[in-house]
Order: C-alpha cells, then structure tokens, then sequence
C-alpha cells in the first residue's frame, strides 16, 4: 500500500483576507468589485463570462450581487450533483465558470495585495509560505469559514 504524503491545513476565518489586506474587498463588495465598468478586472473574458453566469442566474438589480459565497456554493453543489444548472449552463460550463470564478478571486486578491497600505508583510509571508510548500510537492488544505458555510479548497 503505498503511503500518502503528508497535508497541511491552514485554517482561515472570515475576515482574513480584509484583516491581512486593506485594500481586499469582503465578500459582500467582492463581484462588484470585479464588475466595475471602469476596473480592470470586467477586460478579461473570463471574468466577462463570470458576470453573465451570474447575472442570468441571480439576475442582480442596480449593480448589487450576491455574496461570492453563495455564488460558490451553488456552483460547488451544482459540480457536486454532476448535473446541469439550466439548459444554458451544462455541468462542463459550471466547471468552466468555477475556474473562471477561482481565477478572477486570485486576481482581485493580488491586486488588492499590491495596492495594500501597512499589512503587505504577514499576507505576502503566507502567499510565500503556500507557494513553497506547493512547489515543494506537499499537499494542502485551506479552510476557510463564517458563519452560514464554510469552502474547502484542496491543492494537490
């Protein structure tokens, strides 16, 4: 039989990126962050083609949208029932979305990173410390919870 490496888990409670970051949006202010007309997030496709997931699911009125948890979390539980969202959205094109999604988090995290006032040291030493970890071939487990869900991303 052979032996699993080892894993790491990093739990993380609401509020960390805002803590760590200043500049990182909460999940609340998340999608319209990412949907400004005048930010440079909406220029890319794939983040165009998170926005119309979202607006032809939840239909958002003035520009509010919902939480990105629970955009995640029907995205997560669609995947999960290895089914289609509507006929617009077959199981292939939720996945598609989800790694847009994961993509377009990483991108405004960063960029809210590099924009940071004060906080930079403690989230770019973990962002280092995941990195390395990563490279050196370990797996890791970032949990990461408020009060109504919680999400567990695996990177192997």
């Amino acid at each position: 039989m052979k032996k699993e490496g080892r894993r790491i888990v990093f739990f993380i409670g609401a509020g960390f990126t805002k803590a760590v970051v200043n500049t990182a949006p909460t999940g609340t202010e998340f999608l319209s962050k990412a949907f400004d007309p005048g930010g440079i997030f909406i220029r890319d496709e794939r983040v165009k083609r998170v926005k119309k997931f979202i607006e032809s699911t939840y239909y958002p009125l003035n520009g509010i949208y919902p939480n990105i948890e629970d955009v995640l979390s029907l995205i997560d539980y669609i995947i999960q029932k290895k089914e289609a969202l509507s006929k617009d959205y077959s199981l292939e094109d939720v996945i598609t979305v989800r790694n847009n999604l994961i993509y377009l988090i990483g991108d405004v995290i960063k960029n809210s990173i590099e924009k940071s006032q004060g906080k930079k040291k403690l989230s770019r030493v973990f962002i280092e410390k995941i990195s390395s970890l990563l490279k050196n071939g370990t797996k890791i487990s970032i949990i990461t919870t408020n009060l109504t869900m919680s999400h567990l991303i695996n990177f192997i």
